[in-house]
């Protein structure tokens, strides 16, 4: 039976695919040029918008009937490939211990389904590595895939237990800037109508198997989320989840690698966290930990629960019809708030680019106005020009004639303009000058306003890219020339084709038309006056006798008439050279996306129509889009968080909380720490690595909780060698639970380190504790204080908050991996990565290494060394890691040598000062920048 519409085959009055289409044209057509704060934001929505569309929402749209697609996906570590085999009972998908270990997903389907695995009905956007058709023999591996990625990788894995053997890597992994592929094959174990993908992890390291997973998830119709019983309580997951509920997608969760005896626990804190999110999974799977058979397989008992569900999908065409219409009917009413957010942004760059185009117009429009004020109130009439129009109309003389007889004013014009022939260039020459002048100097004003403004503004002086746009071309000043001298020319064509009497013009003209027009250009420039004093009179009485003048020939009518014609044909001029002024900014701007953002309203409105709740964005209001935050600060895209996002370069202490400045409160701070006599070493890691018991372990005593829920530790722990820390530093840190060290292996390495031989002293002194509580004398104290820190990653964002204060403050940074998560984006991207600028020294230890074989620690320890070098933190690393495991107390003795030599001396803290103060002078010197206050 065919599904009907989920609809109810209309969107807001217009057919769902024809709707879907619209958008999917206004949306291909955005373009987000203006680096303002909504951006990247846009640029990144845009595009997974479009891949939405293209990849689910049409192909889904157009064939209802198509089989259910599943993606599976999970964090990396968490077993989904591991799954996917021993379900299908065959080597689908690589497995292995080296993260990433996916990197291409597979697309598993039943031969019957073959002809539907082509791009043109199956995620169009993916390339196809291999034929569709290339069956899978039972038990035969799969092709091992490079780990290649955009940031970090890693190399196959070796072998061992859960590995797949070693094969040609994968030709489009492993091609630099390859397009994202599918890779497609057939099994008869995958039920008909069902296709099962193997998807990339959704917080991996690489960002382009980041932005893959994120892909296959929005082209799902049903997500089988894979998480573990280290990682159910990780903020990413749950993120992720998050959007799953918006979407109203079909979601099945599986719980693995959960330790015998703990399942009930872990699960009901584990649907806890699933309640208070409104979400339920159906089914809710748990596989327990146990050995992997020599394929890497788990035994079929183990996945039966999900085998069974997969079967009974296959044979129920009316439920998969019912996922697939509920997933399309959810998405396409998730589109409302991601058109909102994608038109906002829009908005933004067209009110931006608008704002830029008006800060390059209105210098020019003030500048012409200003000239305008020059021509008008007769400041062009002053001095020199006043000077020769006396020499050129012998004032005083024509003024008694015209007192005596205007009526003879007529009969002696010609006499008059041929006797002033001579003063003719010399008062044409001065006026020239005059005007010349100020559109010179307005039009440098102008640029040099239209500069300024642009280069306080970023996206301005991106557009900029450097150049001064500010200077007036070689070329302008010519230019002024010849406008002006067109402008007198069309004066003198203006005055021989006015309608004066003919014997009267014939007069006229003999005089020469260039006295005439120098005559009509003192009219013009004294048509409203404006002078004050003295030279009210003489340019007010110049105008008015060049206008008598003028009068006398051509009459009142027409001189008024060319009067205005000249002077709007002189501020046209001055306007469009003024104009030009802006045009090498405005050739700058990106295209106006105005019509662009009409159209993807529009598109949104075909699809939820305008009354619906959720639907301001259809009408064209601007609200908060969902995620942004405050001016000035980055936001993320709606329903995909900043670990989805592509990395970007480091910056300095990017984790440093924002409310403590650079250098203030930190570790070198004299008024915040209170003492450099203490080592102060962090243990740092994510949810599930074993942090608490490592510091136990250390410590050799049980100071922390340890427990099978997460997350474990919520507040910071400490314990200390040597004298008590002051109450000021404990402060200052935010450390309220503090112990001695026991005897364990910190102990231990601490003794040695006093034995015979050793280049430092004090040891014993610090071990014996001299003074058992705080001194006054600071100078001969010292010891090591070692925190248990909560995670950074976990659902608790209270958690993170503590680590990145902490980040700023410790001396000696010690990162805790395990094997599921050491190639983990936030540890890498958010943390390590941007604390390369710590100053400090690292330790890193790969805890729980009991859960490799022997020969998979080489590898694992290898490539997370490979990823640390790549962070930028080799230079910090005390040594390379270390493998350990505080349960299986492996390890510890060589974690607390490497703890007490870093700390020794005090080394740790004299390099974290130094890089305080380096981070102090680079945060001021923008300050002082090119004031030389180094100096």
């Amino acid at each position: 039976m065919r599904p009907t519409t989920p609809t109810g085959g209309t969107a807001g009055g217009t057919d769902l695919l024809t709707g879907l289409r619209r958008l999917d044209e206004a949306v291909s057509g955005l373009s987000f040029d203006l680096p303002v704060e909504g951006r990247e934001r846009g640029t990144e929505l845009a595009a997974r918008m479009r891949r939405q569309l293209r990849d689910y929402l049409l192909p889904r749209a157009r064939d209802l009937e198509a089989p259910l697609c599943i993606v599976v996906g999970g964090s990396t570590g968490a077993g989904k490939s591991t799954l996917v085999n021993s379900v299908l009972g065959r080597s689908v998908s690589r497995a292995g211990v080296v993260r990433p270990t996916t990197v291409t997903p597979v697309l598993v389907h039943h031969p019957d389904d073959a002809a539907r695995v082509t791009a043109e009905r199956l995620l169009p956007s993916l390339a196809r590595e291999g034929e569709p058709e290339a069956a899978v023999a039972s038990g035969a591996p799969a092709r091992a895939a490079s780990s290649a990625g955009a940031r970090h990788g890693a190399a196959p894995s070796s072998g061992g237990r859960g590995a797949s053997s070693p094969g040609a890597p994968d030709p489009v992994a492993s091609t630099p800037g390859a397009p994202a592929a599918l890779r497609p094959l057939s099994c008869e174990a995958v039920p008909r109508g069902v296709f099962l993908i193997d998807a990339p992890d959704i917080d991996s390291v690489s960002d382009a198997n980041r932005a893959l997973s994120r892909q296959l998830l929005d082209a799902a119709d049903v997500w089988l989320f894979v998480t573990t019983a280290n990682r159910y309580a990780d903020a990413v997951p749950w993120e992720v989840l998050e959007r799953a509920a918006a979407r109203r997608i079909g979601l099945a969760v599986a719980l693995n690698r959960v330790p015998a005896g703990e399942e009930d626990e872990i699960l009901a804190d584990l649907v806890r966290l699933l309640r208070e999110r409104g979400l339920a999974p159906d089914p809710l799977i748990t596989v327990q930990e146990q050995p992997r058979g020599e394929d890497g397989r788990l035994p079929e008992a183990a996945v039966s629960a999900l085998t069974d569900w997969l079967a009974a999908l296959g044979a129920d065409a009316g439920e998969r019809a019912r996922l697939a219409a509920e997933s399309l009917r959810g998405t396409v009413a998730s589109l409302g708030p991601q058109v909102d957010s994608l038109a906002a942004d829009l908005a933004e760059q067209v009110e931006h680019r608008a704002w830029l185009a008006e800060e390059a117009r209105r210098p020019c429009a003030a500048a012409r106005g200003r000239v305008e004020d020059a021509i008008s109130d007769g400041a062009l009439l002053r001095g020199e020009v006043l000077a020769r129009w006396q020499d050129f109309v012998g004032t005083g003389q024509l003024f008694r004639r015209l007192e005596s007889s205007i009526g003879r004013l007529r009969d002696r014009v010609g006499d008059y303009l041929r006797g002033g022939r001579r003063h003719t260039a010399s008062l044409e020459a001065e006026l020239e000058t005059g005007l010349y002048r100020v559109i010179v100097e307005q039009a440098a004003e102008a640029a040099e306003s239209a500069q300024r403004a642009w280069h306080r503004d970023p996206a301005g002086r991106s557009l900029l890219a450097g150049e001064d746009l500010g200077h007036l071309p070689e070329d302008f000043p010519e230019r002024v020339q010849r406008e002006l001298r067109e402008w007198q020319r069309g004066i003198m064509e203006l005055m021989a084709s006015e309608g004066a009497e003919k014997r009267q013009r014939a007069r006229f003209l003999s005089a020469g038309l260039n006295a005439g027009a120098v005559v009509l250009m003192i009219v013009v420039f004294s048509m409203t006056g404006g002078l004050t004093g003295l030279e009210v009179g003489i340019a007010g009485g110049a105008g008015a006798l060049g206008w008598k003048l003028l009068e006398a020939v051509f009459g009142e009518e027409a001189v008024r008439r060319m009067a205005v014609r000249a002077r709007e044909d002189l501020l046209g001029r001055v306007e469009g050279l003024l104009a030009g002024r802006a045009e090498p900014f405005l050739a700058r701007l990106p295209e106006d996306r105005s019509a662009a953002l009409e159209r993807l309203r529009e598109a949104g409105r075909a699809l939820v129509p305008p009354e619906a709740p959720g639907a301001p964005w259809a009408r064209g209001e601007r609200r908060e889009r969902p995620g942004s935050a405050a001016p000035g600060t980055p936001g993320s895209p709606p329903g995909w968080p900043r670990w989805a996002r592509p990395s970007t370069p480091p910056r300095r202490c990017s984790s440093r909380p924002s409310s403590t400045p650079p250098g203030t409160g930190g570790a070198g701070s004299p008024s915040g720490r209170g003492s450099a006599q203490h080592t102060v070493v962090g243990l740092f890691g994510a949810t599930g690595s074993g942090k608490s018991s490592l510091f136990n372990a250390l410590a050799g005593r049980e100071l922390a909780r340890v427990a099978v829920t997460r997350p474990t530790t919520r507040d910071p722990r400490a314990a200390y060698w040597g004298d008590e820390p002051p109450r000021e530093l404990l402060d200052w840190l935010g450390v309220s639970d503090l112990h001695r060290g026991a005897a364990g292996p910190v102990t231990a390495a601490l003794t040695e380190r006093d034995g015979p031989g050793a280049h430092r002293t004090g040891w014993r002194r610090l071990l014996g504790g001299s003074r058992p509580g705080p001194s006054t004398d600071d100078a001969g104290r010292g010891g090591l204080l070692l925190v248990d820190l909560p995670d950074f990653d976990s659902v608790r964002a209270e958690h993170r908050a503590v680590v990145e204060r902490f980040s700023a403050r410790v001396d000696v940074m010690i990162w805790v991996f395990d094997p599921q998560k050491y190639a983990d984006h936030v540890a890498h991207a958010e943390f390590v990565e941007p604390l390369a600028r710590h100053g400090g020294a690292m330790l890193a230890v790969l805890n729980q290494a009991d859960r490799l074989a022997p020969d998979e620690r080489g590898t694992v320890l290898a490539d997370l060394s490979r990823q640390l070098d790549a962070d930028g933190v080799a230079r910090l690393l005390h040594r390379r890691p270390l493998a350990a495991s505080a349960t299986a107390g492996e390890g510890l003795d060589d974690v607390a040598a490497a703890v007490s030599d870093v700390a020794a001396g005090r080394e740790a803290t004299t390099r974290r000062l130094s890089a305080e103060l380096d981070a102090l002078t680079e945060a001021l010197e923008p300050l002082g920048a090119g004031e030389g206050w180094r100096a």
